[in-house]
């Protein structure tokens, strides 16, 4: 009997160390991006919510440390011609248009305070445009949306991975950070383009006035969100934080209490 209960504890220690040998060689340290990414999803717009950074807090799961990439999902409301609301959007299949994102990882400090910058890297992408209106599938008045043969559904906006790569910088990450996202609209961020561009008097309007960070609700599949009903942010209006702008705007900072279902959907990937 007590062979066979030895024998038992040694099989349930080998199975537990299997565990964790698994987990700790698993790249991917945080994950909330879905595995299959829908038409669109909820989002956070930048130059409609005067903001200039979103981000979150993160606690890494179990694993390798040395940073790799790390996949942002967004969502583009942008249309080549006309207007995302106005029944008139027309885009070419794959059309894209080019937008500097910035990805800034800060150190995760007493109480969810921004610590010191540990990276921040600036590329620019290859957003899709949303596709062209379908009026047949997704009907109104006016037809605003787009229609997706894989969901089909009827979408307005048009959900899309970016990736940040970050290998060459042999980049240790500690186990708790906070990221944001960043990039300039016509009134927001760093070093907004202004209201006198070319495309601000286009009818479509500039392509970065309507790019969003995309934010579901969920758990992460890896890793942990520190604050599931809380983002950080920078916007300018008090209207946008849960205290009603009480701890101030425009500096990036946390806000909690009323972004349930809204967090940013992230991945990180650690060399192996």
């Amino acid at each position: 009997m007590k062979k066979s209960f030895a024998l038992l504890v040694i099989a349930a220690s080998m199975i537990a160390m299997t565990g964790v040998a698994e987990a700790a060689s698993n790249p991917i340290v945080f994950k909330s991006v879905p595995s299959q990414l829908p038409g669109n999803m909820p989002s956070i717009g930048f130059q409609a919510t005067q903001t200039g950074q979103v981000g979150d807090a993160i606690r890494l799961a179990p694993g390798k440390r040395r940073l790799k990439a790390v996949t942002v999902v967004m969502s583009s409301w942008a249309c080549q011609t006309g207007g995302w609301s106005t029944g008139d959007c027309a885009s070419t299949p794959g059309a894209t248009f080019k937008q500097p994102i910035t990805l800034t990882l800060y150190g995760y400090g007493s109480g969810g305070a921004v610590g010191p910058v540990i990276a921040r890297k600036t590329q620019t992408f290859a957003i899709g445009y949303r596709p062209t209106t379908n009026e047949a599938k997704c009907p109104g008045t006016p037809a605003t949306q787009w229609y997706s043969k894989h969901d089909r559904k009827c979408y307005s906006g048009y959900a899309q991975q970016i990736r940040f790569d970050l290998g060459k910088r042999n980049l240790k990450l500690p186990t708790w950070l906070i990221y944001g996202i960043s990039y300039n609209t016509s009134g927001y961020g760093a070093h907004p383009y202004g209201y006198a561009t070319t495309c601000s008097s286009s009818t479509a309007g500039c392509p970065y006035d309507s790019l969003n960070v995309a934010a579901a609700a969920g758990l992460p599949a890896r890793g942990q969100d520190m604050y599931p009903s809380g983002i950080y942010q920078d916007s300018q209006t008090p209207g946008n934080f849960c205290d009603n702008g009480t701890a101030g705007t425009g500096t990036f900072r946390l806000d909690d209490g009323c972004w349930t279902g809204y967090n940013p959907l992230v991945q990180i990937r650690v060399k192996r």
